[in-house]
């Protein structure tokens, strides 16, 4: 016997010419007769199976897995405006795949020029990759001309330490067009469940002074080949690398993805660091007896600051203006009793640091 894979095909008033719309595969046993529509290009393949006791037709779910995750297909020009949805089934403890994974569509140049992004339910990445923003999203299309090139398809990246108890997930993919029956294909994600690594993001410091001091964030590295890319809060992309610097302006939160090379596996990992617009860098000495020098650095947005010294109960306190243009601050304690302290950093009203001291 033999085996093929076949793009499934049927007779569709909507298309200008007959969709390849998915694929399906064809047993034949050969037995040296001759098989009605053996060589045949248009036929559906459900006709050639039934014109033949020898042949057998699967109902055509492809399955993604291994180092693709990912699979595309002709799409002939579609005369009037269409959609294709997207929908993810559930299984068995009420989870989908996007619980577990993202899931995007691949569209070639042309079809992407056709896809009327303000009514489609995604988030363009790039130029033929958009990820699907729901379980259950919709791509809305102009018609298409007959002299583009138009191929659609699904990619899967799973993210690698969210851990299913079951591994295999089901979604459709459905062609809509208008007065014309729906075509449907059904995939299944097969998640690899040896996989898995998990995202740690840090920061050189949480808390900078805006516009002041660099910030320099950190990402573990994974055993295997991978991708790095990092992300500030509104989601642009920063940079790209395990180490990147930044002079943050506002407080951020950042993120890491991690993806792996060989099968797309994903990870993320956030950290946070404040932007502030003054803190105090050190006090010294501590314990401290005589005098203290403290050091401190403000943004060039701070129009007036001060330091302020303060017992644990309040009751005895002391404020000293700064210079916004220096650095440091020399404070005699000759007055103050033994004991402990907070030095505090204020900008206009507000305090920004504390930091605590001992008196001897």
């Amino acid at each position: 016997s033999s085996s093929v894979v076949m793009p499934s095909s049927s007779s569709n008033p909507g298309l200008t010419t007959s969709p390849n719309w998915g694929f399906v595969l064809l047993a034949r046993v050969e037995d040296g007769n001759y098989t009605e529509g053996l060589n045949a290009q248009t036929l559906p393949t459900t006709t050639f199976a039934q014109g033949s006791n020898n042949v057998a037709v699967t109902k055509g779910i492809p399955s993604l897995s291994g180092s693709a995750y990912s699979q595309t297909s002709y799409l002939s020009p579609v005369s009037q405006p269409f959609s294709i949805s997207v929908n993810q089934l559930p299984i068995d403890d009420g989870y989908q795949l996007n619980d577990f994974a993202e899931l995007y569509v691949l569209l070639s140049n042309d079809l992407m020029a056709n896809l009327d992004e303000q009514k489609s339910d995604i988030k363009q990445i790039d130029g033929n990759t958009a990820l699907l923003t729901s379980a259950n999203s919709k791509l809305y299309f102009n018609a298409l001309s007959e002299n583009g090139e138009y191929f659609v398809g699904t990619k899967v990246h799973f993210i690698s330490d969210k851990l299913p108890e079951l591994n295999e997930f089901e979604f459709d993919v459905t062609l809509k067009t208008e007065g014309v029956e729906d075509e449907t294909m059904r995939f299944t994600a097969i998640r690899d469940e040896s996989v898995y690594f998990k995202a740690q993001a840090e920061a050189s410091s949480t808390k900078v002074v805006r516009a002041k001091e660099d910030v320099t964030l950190t990402s573990n590295l994974i055993f295997d080949d991978a991708k790095y890319t990092w992300y500030n809060e509104a989601g642009e992309k920063i940079g790209e690398g395990n180490q990147i610097t930044e002079q943050p302006l506002s407080t951020q939160k950042y993120t890491i993805e991690i993806v792996k090379d060989e099968d797309g596996f994903k990870s993320y990992d956030a950290v946070e660091v404040a932007v502030v617009d003054g803190k105090i860098t050190s006090v010294s000495p501590n314990p401290a007896q005589d005098n203290l020098h403290v050091e401190y650095k403000l943004s060039d947005y701070t129009a007036s600051a001060s330091i302020h010294l303060s017992d644990t109960q309040n009751s005895v306190s002391a404020s000293y203006p700064i210079s916004t243009t220096n650095n440091y601050l020399d404070i005699s304690l000759s007055g103050f009793v033994p004991g402990t302290y907070f030095v505090k950093l204020a900008i206009g009203n507000v305090i920004v640091d504390t930091k605590t001291i001992i008196k001897k």
